[in-house]
């Protein structure tokens, strides 16, 4: 083969790869059927379409609220395991918790490609501009104090913002004379949305400040991540939250984390800006509390091999949230390694070390989850803080794009990237409610444990009259028949089916007896 043929078809497999990369799977879910015996089991089928080199994997979310709330299903059968072939497929699972009402239950089934959006494409869509025209709009005072009705006129900003991206609620909560509000937007994992990825920062300010480092940074922060992020698939969900009351001895987050947080979920980690756009390339430009040097000598003398400049990002973490930490640190390395990352690890919950509790993270730690403070340093690296100085023409943008995109690395590395199908539906038939007779189901009877170890015996019960007519079927969860009989006018009756050589699975009954319909599922 010529040295031209040879680079063509490279080409063309480089090209075949690439826009098979852009396809997304198809999915749609064309039954779900429900055991009527306790709403427990379900059986899904669906429809598959994929480009014929992608790989799918197939996941399963349930609903007992309407679709309100999904939790992942663990337990699957059936057709879920990569590669999944196109055409009509069909899985079976068990409920954990029943569903009280029938009207109630919603699945969510998801095809996973096994190509997935890169982060890289996600860091390099921010803009300065867009951080700018944020700042620009929140520069002010920001205080219920001195200036209620700006508050005001800065929640409706910022409740309009974040809904051209995500659905957004205001969260009431109150402390003495003041009535705060916290914003929440979430973006819902498609395969795990009790797995949640969280970045967060706090908008209200000082008087006397336009507070442009303190904190209107840390909300373009967020905003930003939410702009861009929005616009992808993941596997667990993030969350943006914008904290009132932070100045106030962190009131917002506090009351956040006492009333606001689910049991049921898992904080995979919360990444809280606070102040992120200050950098001084200057010498001795970084100033450290007292004793910094003796509790983390690794973070001080990395500064001061550098002659103290503030030309870093703090990463603030405790004990409990190493792993945060050190996620985060490798996803600046990966993605944005002109960023120069500082780790500081504060004991506990840094109740001996009160410097670095001054955010929005320390309730997150106080609460038992692993979280973050990303920090320019505040009043040991900017003279601003806190004063009528602190401007937008002070701030190092590119500096501040660099912190962000570190955030927005950190943030889609913990929720997974995805390329995937979705579809939902209730239930659209049911399995032994509408037609089945109670006298029916006492005419036969399961002679096995259910699940069953071997094979399954149904017999007549000696109570019930004679059978004119017994009519069974015995399928798998496809519809596939395994087994069927039929017997005309018997005293007595016994069917046996052996499991023995087929998968684990569910398997379901249909019959009549006198031409009464039954059914009954079995586990094998």
């Amino acid at each position: 083969m010529s040295v031209y043929r040879l680079a063509l078809v490279a080409l063309l497999t480089a090209k075949i790869s690439f826009l098979s990369a852009q396809i997304t799977p198809e999915i749609t879910v064309t039954d779900v059927i429900v055991d009527g015996s306790d709403y427990s089991m379900i059986e899904v089928h669906y429809s598959l379409s994929s480009d014929a080199t992608d790989s799918v994997s197939i996941h399963a979310m349930h609903s007992n609220d309407g679709g309100l709330s999904f939790s992942q299903v663990n337990n699957l059968a059936g057709d879920f395991e990569k590669p999944v072939a196109n055409g009509n497929r069909v899985l079976s699972y068990e409920s954990a918790s029943p569903a009280a009402e029938l009207e109630d239950i919603r699945v969510k089934v998801v095809a996973v490609s096994r190509f997935s959006p890169s982060i890289h494409e996600m860091v390099e869509q921010v803009q300065v501009s867009e951080l700018q025209d944020i700042i620009d709009v929140l520069e002010g005072e920001r205080n219920y104090g001195s200036n209620p009705s700006r508050m005001d006129s800065i929640k409706d900003y910022l409740e309009a913002e974040m809904s051209t991206y995500l659905d957004v609620s205001r969260l009431d909560f109150s402390f003495g004379a003041f009535n705060g509000q916290n914003f929440v937007s979430e973006q819902k994992g498609l395969v795990d949305p009790l797995n949640v990825a969280i970045n967060g920062a706090h908008f209200d300010g000082v008087i006397g400040s336009p507070g442009a480092d303190d904190n209107a940074s840390g909300i373009a922060g967020v905003l930003e991540a939410a702009r861009i992020l929005s616009q992808y698939q993941f596997e667990n969900s993030i969350r943006y939250l914008l904290f009132d009351l932070e100045e106030l001895g962190l009131r917002g987050s506090v009351d956040y984390t006492i009333n606001d947080l689910s049991n049921d979920e898992t904080i995979l980690g919360a990444i809280i800006n606070e102040m992120i756009a200050y950098s001084d390339s200057s010498v001795n430009s970084q100033q450290f509390p007292a004793g910094f040097s003796l509790l983390f000598p690794a973070a001080y003398n990395e500064v001061a091999a550098d002659s103290f400049r503030g030309n870093f990002i703090t990463n603030v973490g405790n004990t409990a949230s190493a792993s945060l930490m050190a996620s985060y640190k490798n996803a600046a390395l990966e993605y944005v390694p002109t960023l120069k990352v500082i780790d500081v690890e504060a004991p506990g919950t840094s109740q001996t070390v009160p410097d670095l509790r001054r955010s929005d993270h320390a309730p997150f730690w106080d609460a038992g989850h692993q979280a973050l403070m990303i920090t320019d340093g505040a009043n040991f690296r900017n003279p601003n803080y806190h004063e009528a100085s602190d401007s937008l023409s002070t701030l190092d943008l590119n500096f501040m794009k660099a912190v962000v995109q570190a955030n927005i690395a950190a943030l889609a590395s913990l929720a997974i990237p995805l390329k995937a199908g979705t579809d939902e539906s209730a239930y659209t038939s049911i399995l032994g409610v509408e037609n089945v007779n109670s006298k029916a189901n006492e005419c036969f009877k399961l002679q096995s444990a259910n699940p069953s170890k071997s094979g399954l015996s149904i017999y007549k019960i000696e109570s019930c009259e004679q059978i004119q007519s017994f009519e069974i079927k015995v399928s798998d969860v496809t519809g596939r028949t395994i087994h069927e009989a039929h017997v005309r006018k018997r005293d007595d009756f016994q069917l046996e089916v052996s499991f023995e050589n087929r998968a684990s699975a569910l398997y379901i009954i249909h019959g009549t007896i006198n031409g009464t319909p039954f059914s009954e599922r079995v586990v094998w």
